[in-house]
């Protein structure tokens, strides 16, 4: 899961002291999450989500998906 927020928290432009401030949680702290050195609880991993603006099945790796038309499954692509 580390990687998984460090390259959301990239994409999004954040550094770590950023998302921290949005997540309401240290940046030491979340530079050992995205080390793997520290465990997340499931109180952390919703707030980085929603500080990453992401739900926690993205943080845990399910592919996100892109609809040409919303209404149809068979116009998304991972």
């Amino acid at each position: 899961m580390g990687t998984r927020i460090q390259e959301l928290r990239a994409i999004r432009g954040f550094s770590l002291t950023e998302l921290g401030r949005r997540a309401h949680i240290s940046a030491s702290q979340l530079s050992r999450i995205e080390s793997g050195t520290r465990s997340v609880s499931p109180i952390v991993e919703a707030s980085v989500a929603r500080a990453l603006g992401v739900t926690v099945s993205v943080l845990h790796g399910q592919p996100t998906f892109t609809c040409s038309r919303p209404s149809s499954w068979m116009h998304c692509s991972p």
